[in-house]
């Protein structure tokens, strides 16, 4: 069981044979941590076993979430909400996850499973008692009320709002610039959808200013690479923000402040490129300005 989580959680090596052998060594386990004789360690297992399948990335993606839904399920024949709380809402939540990523089935009806599966969550995960995993889930729930199908549209808007910035509450730049860069992302994202220039450009402002943090820290170049390439677009969004308000000035100053954080990010990675083959997303940064991006 304890191989099976490093294997999940491993930097090093190939990411699909890491996962492939996470998945083999929770089946082990399996095979003595039975529910019969084990079942709390039966259902630990069976969580692992579950984020295994919704991460793993062989197989065919519908039946590997399948097999994640019914791992999540099969633990809550064990994690009772009034034996083990705290396991059962972390189930609910994952659960959750699964659901909203689902392929098989209704989308509608497997959205409105996940946004139920998070209102449990949250029976368990008050701020009060465990305010991260609370914000967690606060952050799932506005993700899925973001492309919620069924009910009325814009009070689905008003929800996943509301949910993000209580997530806000305790995600916050000082706690965890990672989890707040997230949330402010997905409330940037969903103003941005919606053409709210204003709120889009704040939230998004804030993310910035979590990435630039984030990458400050970073000694690695891998991963400097990794955060730079996952924010290109936040960074195209409230160029566009700006110039859809016709606040040019401001377009043009965050396009400046993209390309000289891109020269920042090269030069300290001398490596990063040896033989000059720069992406085009990157290149696109270089430039005066971003392809696209100044039109009316």
């Amino acid at each position: 069981h304890n191989l099976a989580v490093v294997y999940r959680k491993r930097i090093k090596g190939d990411h699909t044979e890491n996962l492939e052998k996470a998945i083999a060594a929770c089946n082990l386990a399996l095979e003595i941590r039975t529910k019969q004789n084990f079942p709390n360690d039966w259902a630990i297992t069976q969580n692992n076993l579950g984020i295994a399948y919704s991460n793993r990335i062989r197989g065919d993606r519908a039946e590997n979430l399948e097999n994640a839904i019914l791992a999540y399920q099969q633990i809550l024949e064990v994690h009772t909400k009034q034996n083990f709380p705290a396991h059962w809402a972390m189930t609910q939540n994952n659960l959750g996850c699964v659901y909203s990523d689902r392929i098989r089935g209704n989308r509608s009806e497997n959205l409105e499973n996940a946004i139920a599966a998070y209102q449990r969550a949250l029976e368990v995960r008050t701020k009060q008692n465990f305010p991260i995993d609370w914000a967690v889930t606060q952050n799932n729930l506005g993700h899925v009320y973001t492309n919620r199908i069924s009910g009325d549209q814009g009070q689905n808007l008003e929800n996943a709002i509301t949910a993000y910035n209580l997530a806000l509450e305790i995600r916050t730049l000082e706690a965890n610039p990672m989890d707040y860069f997230q949330t402010t992302r997905n409330l940037g994202d969903l103003h941005f959808k919606e053409g709210n220039w204003q709120p889009a450009i704040a939230a998004y402002k804030k993310t910035i200013t979590a990435v630039e943090l984030i990458r400050s820290w970073s000694k690695e170049d891998d991963y400097r690479q990794e955060i730079l390439e996952g924010t290109i677009v936040v960074y195209q969004n409230i160029i566009q923000c700006f110039v859809n308000l016709q606040q040019y000035d401001k377009a043009i100053e965050y396009a400046e402040r993209s390309r000289s954080r891109m020269v920042a990010e090269l030069m300290a990675s001398q490596d990063l490129y040896p033989n000059a083959e720069i992406p085009q997303q990157e290149m696109s940064l270089l430039g005066m300005c971003l392809p696209g991006v100044y039109q009316n």
